[in-house]
């Protein structure tokens, strides 16, 4: 529009482009630098009268921007409720497996107490069966560890040989 035939609109879009420059180029700043520029243009240009916006047509680019940086908004706040969201799961599953160490320790040392005080026999069973399931369970733990590693390994990028 800055080239538009009628001097008024081409006064206007320079009135415009002006207030544009005063921002600078946002697309070099980071997402969130670049979303607080973008809300002080909208609100800036938003607060001229709409005489002024229509002969230049930029009311629609302007709506347009603004639903989209509406738009960014709403998902930098899903994108946080969801991380919030991990880090509470990450707690619960450090109390949960907390609770279940302290619950395993304290079953050991009754068992090897009451094997110390009443004898082995009498647990032997039970003692053997809980070694088994502790046994099973450390190598369920290397596996993922290893897979895990394999893993990793397999997203680092090739070498040329």
């Amino acid at each position: 529009m800055l080239a538009h035939p009628d001097e008024e609109k081409r006064t206007l879009a320079r009135m415009f482009k002006d207030e544009f420059d005063k921002y600078g180029d946002p697309t070099n700043l980071s997402q969130t630098e670049e979303s607080g520029v973008l809300h002080n243009l909208l609100q800036d240009t938003r607060s001229y009268a709409s005489h002024l916006t229509e002969p230049i047509y930029l009311d629609a680019w302007l709506n347009d921007l603004n639903a989209k940086e509406e738009a960014f908004l709403e998902a930098v706040a899903a994108r946080n409720r969801s991380e919030a969201s991990r880090a509470a799961r990450i707690g619960q599953v450090k109390e949960t497996r907390t609770a279940a160490e302290t619950a395993y320790r304290t079953l050991v040392d009754t068992v090897n107490a009451l094997a110390l005080l009443n004898g082995d026999a009498d647990y032997a069973d039970f003692i053997d069966h809980v070694n088994a399931m502790i046994d099973r369970q450390k190598q369920v733990i290397k596996t993922r560890a290893t897979n895990h590693a394999k893993k990793k390994e397999d997203e680092k990028p090739g070498e040329l040989s």
